[in-house]
């Protein structure tokens, strides 16, 4: 009967939408984890004022996440984490800045434990380009701690700097410039098949 074939009709085409939001949304899942292009990640992180103050009154420990990212286009999968008003011996001092390994699509084919450089950048956002004095800070330890192996949860225990830059010297120059500060986060390539 006609009624349903009609019925059929609206059955088959709510399920085929479904289907193609499912697939729109997955695609804009996998767009939102950026891949750095040379292994280079630039972390804007804007209302710093704001979320400084916030982070100052509230109790607990206020963490801010970057989007994860890919170090490469068959990297690893990371996230950098910051703590605007400092982490252990950074506390009320010190931005406090560190990067986690999480469970990435390649991992499989990469080298573990994970041995790539890792900088940290705080750039200065002076207009001009060659009077800047940009804070860099590279991740130096053990590399055989549980914090570099391959993550058998989503995610893997950070490691970074506590004390990666006084919040004195972050008022200085141009580090905070419209109210946002830029981390850039420099991972050397790895390239699996080598």
């Amino acid at each position: 009967t006609r009624r349903n074939e009609l019925e059929q009709h609206l059955k088959d085409s709510v399920q085929t939408h479904l289907d193609m939001a499912h697939v729109r949304i997955r695609e804009l899942e996998t767009r939102q984890e950026q891949v750095c292009v040379g292994g280079r990640f630039l972390w804007k992180i804007s209302n710093y004022t704001q979320l400084c103050q916030q982070s100052a009154t509230r109790k607990e420990k206020e963490k801010l996440c970057s989007p994860p990212f890919y170090t490469g286009e068959y990297g690893y999968k990371l996230r950098a984490e910051a703590f605007l008003n400092g982490l252990g011996q950074g506390k009320g001092s010190h931005l406090s800045l560190y990067v986690v390994i999480l469970k990435g699509d390649h991992d499989a084919i990469l080298q573990w434990p994970f041995k790539q450089k890792v900088d940290f950048v705080l750039v200065d956002q002076d207009n001009e380009p060659n009077n800047r004095q940009n804070k860099v800070w590279r991740l130096q330890c053990d590399r055989n701690s549980d914090y570099f192996q391959r993550p058998n949860k989503m995610k893997s225990l950070g490691f970074g700097c506590p004390k990666f830059v006084s919040l004195e010297t972050l008022a200085t120059r141009n580090y905070i410039k419209d109210n946002t500060i830029f981390i850039r986060i420099d991972v050397e390539p790895f390239d699996p098949f080598a």
